[in-house]
């Protein structure tokens, strides 16, 4: 709620699929969710299915908030190729 706060949500499907799942990227307003949720340490930037957020993820990173706050490790599923 608070990256979306009072704005419209818009999915874009990009045609792409990822583990037999349809690919896309959604926005409140013009706040690309994934990366703000990538960049606040609330998800991970997966550089086995795309590299889209994995610039957004160095800070949080270094800085151990979010999921990286107890030193958390990339799961397998998340390792590049």
């Amino acid at each position: 709620a608070g990256f979306i706060g009072e704005a419209p949500v818009r999915c874009l499907l990009t045609g792409e699929r990822s583990r037999d799942r349809a690919v896309g990227y959604c926005f409140a307003g013009e706040r690309d969710l994934g990366r703000a949720m990538v960049a606040g340490g609330f998800a991970l930037a997966c550089p086995r299915f795309s590299d889209r957020y994995l610039g957004d993820e160095a800070a949080p990173r270094r800085a151990r908030i979010g999921v990286w706050a107890a030193g958390y490790a990339l799961p397998a599923y998340c390792q590049a190729p």
